[in-house]
C-alpha cells in the first residue's frame, strides 16, 4: 500500500539522515533546488524571521527540510509516481511545511498533508 512505502522512505532517511542520503540520490538534491528557486529571501524572511546576520545554512535548510514531502525525491521506492504525503509534527515546524504547501503546485506535486502534534516532555523529566 501507499503507507507502507511512505514508511519505508521515512525510515531509509532517518536511519541513515538526510546528509547521508543526499548525495546518494540527484532527486532529492533537485527537489532541494527546485524548492530553493520558488522562494525567495523576502518570503524567507517573513516566514522564518531570516536577517542581514542570518548563516546561509538557515537560508538553505527550509529546503533540505521540505524535499522529503515528495515522493519524487525517493526514486528507489516510488518511482516516478506523485504520491500524497502525510507529515506527523509539532507545531514548531508548522512554517516548513506552509511553505512546502506553497510551492508544492508550482513544481507540479501534491501538496503535503500535516498531522500536527502536542510537544512532548524531555526524558530527562
Amino acid at each position: 500500500t501507499n503507507l507502507n512505502l511512505i514508511t519505508k522512505a521515512v525510515v531509509s532517511t532517518q536511519s541513515t539522515g538526510d546528509l547521508d542520503y543526499i548525495p546518494t540520490c540527484k532527486e532529492f538534491y533537485w527537489n532541494m533546488v527546485r524548492i530553493q528557486k520558488c522562494v525567495n529571501y523576502n518570503q524567507g524572511q517573513k516566514i522564518f524571521g531570516f536577517d542581514e546576520t542570518s548563516y546561509i545554512g538557515k537560508i538553505s535548510f527550509p529546503s533540505i527540510q521540505a524535499a522529503p514531502s515528495f515522493s519524487t525525491s525517493f526514486p528507489h521506492l516510488f518511482g516516478d509516481k506523485k504520491l500524497h504525503c502525510l507529515i506527523p509534527c509539532a507545531i514548531d515546524q508548522d512554517p516548513y511545511f506552509r511553505m512546502t504547501r506553497d510551492v508544492a503546485p508550482r513544481l507540479g506535486l501534491p501538496k503535503p498533508a500535516l498531522l500536527h502534534s502536542t510537544f512532548l516532555p524531555a526524558l530527562q523529566g
